[in-house]
C-alpha cells in the first residue's frame, strides 16, 4: 500500500511541478508571442523554432500547449478504442490530442538533440502511454503517429553505443548533413561512413522486411525502418561530398548503391521533409547538371 501510494505521488509530481529543465534551455513564457492560443498555432511555431534549434522556445511552445490542452487530449485518447483513420478531417478532429502528443514528441526530440537521454526516454513513454492515438499531420499528404515513433526511438536508445557521444543512426545523419552544409566533405564522410558501417546489415535486412510486407504504407516507413532510411541517406550525404571535392565517379557509386541496395529507403531526420532518397538523388544530379 505504501509503495503504492509513493508512486501515486511520484507521477502527480511529475505532471504538476515545473520541469527542472537543463539551463541552457531555461526560458521564460513572458519572453514569446503565443499568437492566438490555439494548439494549431502553437504546434507550427514550436516546428518553427525547431527547425531552428531554439530549444527554448520549442519548450515555451509545447509547453503551453499541454497546459491549455491536457485535459481535453486525456479525454479524447478515453473516448478511442483504436486509432482513428479515413478521412483527414476526422483523424483532425481530435485536435486537442493530436497537438498534445506532438508536443510531448517535441520536447523528447529536443533532449535527444541535447544528449539527455533519460529525459527523453520519460516523455516518450508518457506519450506512449497517456497519448498513444494521437496524430501529427505531414504536409506531404498522411498523419503519422508520435507514439510510433517514440517506441522506434526508445528502440534505438536500447541499440546504443554511448561513448560521450550518441550515435543512432538519425543522429548520425543530422551530423553528415549539418558537415555538408559547412563544406567540411571530409568531416560528412567519415560521419557517413560510421553510420554505414554501423547500420548497413540491419539495414539490408530492413529493406528485405520491407520489400516481404506489402500492407506498408508510406506513413509507416519512417520510424520502422530507421536503418534502412539513414544508410541510404548516409550514402547521399557521402555521394554528395565525393561529388562536391571533385571525385564524381566514387559519388555515382554511392548513389548506384542507394538504388540498387536500399530503393524503399526514405529521408529520416524530420519527418515533416521525408522524401524518396532515390528521389533525392534525382533532384541532385538534376541541379548540378
Amino acid at each position: 500500500m505504501m509503495k503504492r501510494i509513493i508512486f501515486v505521488f511520484c507521477v502527480l509530481l511529475m505532471l504538476y511541478s515545473r520541469t527542472a529543465w537543463p539551463a541552457d534551455i531555461d526560458y521564460n513564457p513572458k519572453n514569446y508571442d503565443y499568437g492566438d492560443l490555439a494548439s494549431a498555432t502553437l504546434m507550427t511555431k514550436a516546428w518553427n523554432a525547431l527547425e531552428n534549434r531554439d530549444y527554448p522556445a520549442v519548450m515555451a511552445y509545447t509547453d503551453r500547449c499541454l497546459k491549455m490542452y491536457s485535459k481535453e487530449a486525456l479525454q479524447m485518447q478515453a473516448d478511442l478504442d483504436t486509432l482513428p483513420k479515413g478521412d483527414p478531417e476526422h483523424i483532425a478532429s481530435y485536435w486537442a490530442l493530436n497537438d498534445v502528443a506532438t508536443s510531448l514528441f517535441l520536447q523528447a526530440e529536443v533532449y535527444v538533440k541535447l544528449n539527455d537521454f533519460e529525459s527523453a526516454e520519460r516523455i516518450y513513454n508518457k506519450l506512449i502511454k497517456e497519448y498513444r492515438f494521437g496524430q501529427c499531420w505531414d504536409p506531404k499528404g498522411w498523419f503519422w503517429q508520435p507514439a510510433q515513433a517514440a517506441k522506434m526511438w526508445l528502440k534505438m536508445f536500447e541499440e546504443k553505443n554511448f561513448t560521450g557521444e550518441f550515435s543512432t543512426a538519425p543522429s548520425l545523419v543530422e551530423d553528415a548533413g549539418r558537415a555538408l552544409q559547412q563544406r567540411k566533405y571530409e568531416q560528412a564522410i567519415d560521419i557517413s561512413d560510421k553510420c554505414i558501417q554501423k547500420y548497413s546489415s540491419l539495414a539490408k535486412k530492413q529493406q528485405h522486411d520491407y520489400d516481404a510486407d506489402h500492407n506498408i504504407a508510406e506513413d509507416q516507413n519512417g520510424f520502422r525502418f530507421y536503418a534502412l532510411n539513414a544508410v541510404a541517406e548516409a550514402h547521399l550525404m557521402k555521394g554528395k561530398a565525393l561529388f562536391y571535392k571533385g571525385e564524381k565517379e566514387k559519388a555515382m557509386e554511392e548513389f548506384l548503391t542507394i538504388k540498387e541496395q536500399y530503393p524503399s529507403a526514405y529521408t529520416h531526420v524530420r519527418m515533416a521533409d521525408r522524401q524518396k532518397v532515390t528521389r533525392m538523388v534525382e533532384y541532385f544530379l538534376s541541379g548540378v547538371e
